[in-house]
């Protein structure tokens, strides 16, 4: 009897988990899917808009979607180089989008941060572009507990890049900025993870003379000074993107592409403590490319979403809140780059070369 009511047990759980399955998808030409956000009854979906004709230039696309993935309205951005949108969150009723906006006005075509605001019927309320005449970008954007913003990216400093943080008002004014590196590296920051007294910036630097990053770790306090760092050296073209938090502190989810006879990529997991020491240092993988971009919490799940293999095809890694695998999925839908809560599932976004997705799946 016992064993009969574990089974039956395992089944409910088994019948009453997310099932992965896709729902809708709406298919664009042109426009590939880098970042999404969802409220309630709407998708938003962000990248980048690549016309037919164009050589290497691109314009900023928003787009808004209904539960049933019918288009509410689109609205694209830029000047006339490349031009791309990073990451998109919803904030205080607005739509914030950022991203990297190569400027023609500029010697070489240096390019600049960039902010973009709209109201959620598609009206542009303002953009600003931060920065000098270097190479600068936004790669990612949070809210803040004091109802500010954060913003993480690259700052260019004569041909070299440093991880720049900067916190802003809702209006765009910049409150402080803080740049962290070594002029004669390449880094950037990749993301932003609130914890208990500050962030982690979640960042990769490359060493002048090589051609593969190292995942850093850069903990600071809410004024955006350092408290800690670590870099960690250990595989090859390595980096986190996302974090999520639990009873040992953080748990790291990222990339590391080891090189050997089959130049296989693996998906990289790591637990770090609230000051910064890292146990439980483990990849998930084959001998074949695996690779993710987003990962986000649900109920005591972490979804994990990016491509596998050399098809590219989207990959959703199920694992629990201490990294262990619980299952893996292939989706017959190219590369996820980006994902949200949505319903009782998620809503992706994603594509391959000229051509994106989005997607709900539950």
């Amino acid at each position: 009897m016992k064993s009969l009511l574990s089974l039956i047990i395992t089944i409910l759980l088994i019948s009453s988990s997310f099932a992965q399955q896709i729902e809708k998808v709406f298919n664009f030409d042109y426009s590939l899917i880098t970042s999404v956000a969802a409220d309630k009854n709407n998708i938003y979906a962000a990248g980048a808009y690549n016309p037919p004709g164009s050589f290497r230039l691109s314009d900023g696309y928003i787009v808004k979607m209904d539960e049933n993935l019918d288009t509410l309205w689109q609205r694209t951005f830029g000047a006339s180089l490349i031009d791309k949108i990073n990451d998109i969150i919803l904030f205080d009723g607005k739509i914030y989008a950022v991203g990297i906006s190569w400027r023609p006005e500029y010697e070489h075509r240096k390019s600049q941060a960039w902010l973009l605001v709209l109201d959620t019927a598609g009206n542009l309320i303002y953009q600003k572009l931060y920065g000098d005449k270097d190479q600068d970008a936004a790669n990612a954007i949070i809210p803040t507990d004091d109802g500010n913003l954060l913003i993480t990216g690259e700052y260019g400093q004569g041909g070299d890049q440093n991880v720049w943080l900067l916190k802003i008002k809702p209006d765009g004014t910049v409150i402080w900025d803080k740049k962290f590196g070594k002029l004669t590296d390449y880094e950037t920051g990749v993301n932003i993870c609130p914890v208990k007294d500050g962030y982690l910036i979640l960042a990769k630097t490359i060493i002048k003379g090589r051609n593969n990053s190292d995942a850093w770790i850069l903990k600071v306090n809410k004024q955006g000074d350092m408290i800690w760092d670590r870099t960690f050296p250990i595989y090859e073209n390595n980096y986190f993107h996302s974090c999520i938090k639990n009873d040992l502190g953080c748990l790291l989810i990222g990339n590391t592409a080891v090189k050997n006879k089959t130049k296989k990529a693996d998906l990289w997991l790591m637990q770090i403590s609230d000051k910064g020491a890292s146990t439980n240092d483990k990849t998930i993988g084959t001998y074949m490319y695996e690779w993710s971009y987003k990962a986000l919490q649900k109920d005591d799940k972490i979804y994990i979403f990016g491509t596998f293999s050399n098809q590219l095809k989207g990959e959703i890694w199920t694992i629990d809140m201490y990294g262990n695998l619980l299952s893996q999925k292939t989706l017959d839908l190219p590369t996820i780059y980006g994902a949200a809560k949505f319903d009782d599932g998620f809503v992706i976004g994603g594509g391959h070369k000229n051509k994106g997705y989005v997607a709900i799946i539950k």
